[in-house]
């Protein structure tokens, strides 16, 4: 079996807003392999970042001003906006021209007509897990597991699926797909959370020959010298809780 650990950008935000570029070799000191990119503000997406960018997801929910956050309007996502908004990205504009720019397999939350596309696992595919398997063998599609989204319901501002709660939360969805599931985001490693019990499904279902890890840590204010340790500590508890349930 094929392991690779990569981390994401977004999760080493503030100093990533600094500068990509000397996070990005954080990371590569810290034993990572590869990146996960999100368009960031100081980014141009031109980057020639010392470790190879494997996968991109589109900024979060840019906005365009500053007042549009502190309202809380709807960014360009369709969600509430927030501060965390305005302060990671800048405008819905240069956020797509960044992601055009950028290299790496595109992750999205929608199955959408690309080839090549990873689709991340949440409650708004609006299928269930036998319907996601069929599309995946006859179109060709890989997953994301994202040890969040799939456990958590449809978000509060759905009016969609106002007070309906995720069928996405159980051992049986990750064995029914696991043979299609290429990358894992870990939000957190704690073997007694619901992350490692999803990364014990997985593994010890029917899965790829090869899956990549990605770190996807909620970023934290901390100095750069507690930033790296964590990135270090991150990958070493990851590779213990893979290593362990592969084993």
């Amino acid at each position: 079996m094929k392991i690779r650990f990569g981390i994401s950008l977004a999760s080493l935000i503030p100093h990533s807003l600094l500068s990509a570029m000397m996070v990005a070799r954080w990371a590569k000191e810290a034993g990572y392999q590869f990146l996960q990119g999100i368009p960031l503000r100081g980014m141009s997406g031109r980057e020639r970042f010392p470790l190879p960018m494997y996968y991109v997801e589109k900024a979060w929910n840019p906005v365009r001003s500053f007042g549009q956050a502190r309202r809380h309007e709807p960014g360009a996502e369709g969600m509430p906006s927030c501060l965390n908004d305005w302060i990671a990205s800048p405008s819905p504009e240069k956020c797509a021209e960044i992601f055009d720019h950028l290299p790496g397999r595109v992750i999205s939350h929608h199955f959408e007509n690309a080839s090549g596309y990873l689709v991340e696992l949440c409650p708004e595919l609006d299928m269930t897990p036998d319907e996601i398997a069929f599309k995946c063998r006859t179109e060709g599609y890989g997953l994301v597991l994202d040890t969040e989204h799939i456990s958590r319901n449809y978000r509060e501002n759905d009016e969609k699926h106002a007070g309906m709660t995720s069928s996405l939360i159980t051992g049986d969805v990750v064995r029914i797909l696991a043979p299609h599931i290429q990358v894992v985001h870990v939000k957190n490693t704690d073997p007694d959370l619901s992350d490692a019990v999803f990364v014990k499904y997985l593994l010890q279902s029917n899965h790829r020959d090869e899956i990549d890890f990605v770190a996807e840590f909620k970023p934290a204010m901390m100095l750069p010298g507690a930033t790296r340790q964590h990135m270090f500590d991150f990958l070493c508890q990851m590779k213990q809780l893979v290593e362990g349930y592969s084993a």
